[in-house]
């Protein structure tokens, strides 16, 4: 009787003692694939945030510059006045550089070519430092950054990073007298104002009334030219350079 009792009793258990692993690794699967959905929602929610303040923060560059170079008080400026105007422009418009050039002499930028053939244009370009260099030395010194050794980095044999990723806009200028280019842009290396403001539009969480905690970097292949990750508590990770597996898998 107690062996019948037992049979019975395994013969009513089996189903559930080999379905429940089953239906636990089905449910298990389906939860995790919803949530690598909305993870993944999230980051293109995010890039789009960032990518859309980036937008914004060009074609403010590209307005700003066609303002200048229709304004009555650039057509007014002397040509011994120029420079000090456009210093006094730059600083107001927060650009990092400004300057004219006559129509003969506006080439070798996909940007200037266009201006120079009547259609303003603004781009993200990547410039040499001797590009920099010949524009201010200041502006090659800002942009340089010496190579931080990294853990798990790809190797190297550089030591620095001497290229700018700079926001280029140019506009054409057809003032009575002036007839040329007039170009200026924003230098994303150690702009530490730009990657903050997008660190905090990514991570404002209005709804929750609050701020969710991340961080934000600018990469110029794969070393962080513009981040708020910090080395540690005052010093930013800039001239560090991102994994090798993140580098395959991302950049």
């Amino acid at each position: 009787m107690n062996s019948v009792r037992i049979r019975l009793l395994i013969l009513a258990l089996a189903p559930m003692v080999l379905l429940m692993p089953l239906m636990l690794f089905l449910g298990m699967t389906r939860w995790t694939a919803d949530y690598d959905e909305v993870l993944i929602a999230n980051v293109e929610s995010d890039l789009r945030i960032a990518e859309q303040y980036l937008s914004r923060l060009m074609v403010e560059t590209g307005d700003q510059l066609q303002a200048v170079a229709g304004s009555v008080e650039f057509a007014q400026t002397p040509p011994g006045g120029v420079d000090a105007f456009f210093a006094d422009k730059r600083a107001a418009l927060g650009l990092d550089f400004l300057y004219y050039l006559p129509r003969g002499d506006a080439a070798g930028w996909p940007v200037i070519d266009s201006a120079a053939q009547g259609q303003g244009r603004t781009e993200v370009d990547i410039f040499p430092g001797t590009a920099l260099a010949a524009i201010s030395p200041d502006l090659a010194e800002r942009a340089r950054l010496p190579l931080i050794e990294t853990e798990a980095a790809v190797p190297t044999d550089r030591t620095v990073e001497d290229r700018g990723m700079v926001i280029h806009s140019a506009t054409p200028v057809t003032l009575p007298g002036r007839d040329g280019v007039l170009v200026g842009g924003i230098l994303l290396n150690r702009n530490l104002g730009f990657i903050d403001t997008i660190n905090a539009l990514v991570y404002l969480d209005a709804g929750a009334g609050g701020a969710r905690q991340g961080t934000a970097t600018l990469f110029l292949e794969d070393v962080r030219v513009s981040t708020n990750v910090r080395l540690c508590e005052d010093v930013r990770a800039l001239g560090t350079r991102v994994a090798a597996a993140v580098r395959g898998q991302v950049l």
